[in-house]
């Protein structure tokens, strides 16, 4: 039996990183409105606090400029 060339295999269904840490050693959680704007972090973690562990620290401002309050 052969798998159809448009196949996802499991590596490619994988979830994202939870904790993205970028160069200004900020690190941003999904909830963060600056996470999908993210493309080459630094380093990805699977927790907040990994990510805090490496003296990084939280974004000071929790929602974007110019958004909705």
């Amino acid at each position: 039996m052969a798998f159809p060339a448009y196949a996802v295999t499991p590596a490619q269904s994988a979830p994202k990183a939870p904790v993205k840490l970028t160069k200004s050693k900020i690190c941003h959680g999904v909830d963060s409105p600056w996470y999908a704007r993210i493309k080459r972090p630094v380093k990805t973690f699977k927790t907040m606090a990994d990510c805090l562990a490496t003296g990084a620290r939280e974004p000071k401002r929790k929602k974007a400029k110019g958004g909705s309050k």
